[in-house]
């Protein structure tokens, strides 16, 4: 769903051996994914394996795969190749996953110690309960659970915290920006909670929020001047309150 209308599927489904196989596809106004993906997890529910081919958001072809054998972890993508020797569980990001995947960070971190995971190819992600939902579905009353979760932004396309509101353990909703993956038989009961994840964001818009106590500078920034296009390299910018109050050349 893109602001509150369809406009994509995604498929998801596991065979004999374990093996999970999706198919995700959406279309934004030209725009929009298409990866297929399959991957494996350990006991842990962290991926062992991971394949994913397609194109990103921009129609750019993507590529990408991981595996970790023997205490070593392999990745490449178009951004980055890499390996890493792995103690413990840790949990690969890959740049361009369909939303199940998000879905499958959030069981492992839940089973994790503390919910929390070390990340590949670097950081934490860490998942707590903020809250519960009673909705009125089309199939009678549901308690929803959100579980917001966090991690690192590798990619310019990734974001530091994303939504959940599961039902039975199950994911309903995943809450990404303007953007929500709803599963089709609960399209009904998981359009509820937009209201009640809002809150939660709010909450923490003011949580990390630096508000300064006196004027703030900033240094080395470059101007743009939509008057005529240009960009000035090595400004200042010195704002009090909520107003610019001066811009002028950085002191050398």
């Amino acid at each position: 769903m893109i602001q509150g209308n369809p406009a994509g599927n995604q498929t998801t489904q596991t065979d004999a051996a374990g093996l999970t196989h999706v198919e995700y596809s959406y279309n934004d106004r030209g725009r929009g994914d298409h990866i297929t993906a399959t991957w494996n997890l350990d006991a842990a529910g962290v991926p062992t394996e991971y394949e994913g081919r397609g194109n990103d958001y921009m129609k750019a072809p993507v590529e990408e795969r991981f595996d970790l054998k023997n205490g070593k972890a392999h990745w490449k993508n178009r951004s980055e190749q890499g390996e890493q020797s792995v103690t413990g569980e840790a949990f690969y990001i890959p740049v361009n996953a369909p939303p199940e995947f998000t879905g499958v960070l959030a069981r492992a971190l839940l089973k994790a110690p503390g919910h929390k995971l070390q990340l590949l190819p670097a950081g934490e992600a860490s998942i707590e309960e903020s809250g519960k939902l009673t909705v009125k579905g089309t199939t009678g009353k549901a308690e929803l659970t959100q579980y917001p979760h966090y991690w690192p932004s590798f990619y310019a396309t990734d974001g530091l915290a994303r939504s959940q509101w599961r039902y039975g353990g199950k994911c309903v909703e995943l809450v990404l920006g303007y953007s929500s993956s709803i599963r089709r038989r609960n399209t009904a009961v998981a359009r509820s909670p937009t209201s009640a994840d809002n809150v939660w964001s709010e909450h923490l818009a003011r949580q990390v929020a630096h508000v300064p106590k006196g004027d703030l500078v900033i240094r080395n920034t470059r101007l743009f001047d939509p008057r005529d296009l240009n960009v000035t390299p090595g400004m200042s910018v010195l704002v009090r309150g909520d107003r610019i109050i001066r811009v002028a050349p950085t002191p050398t």
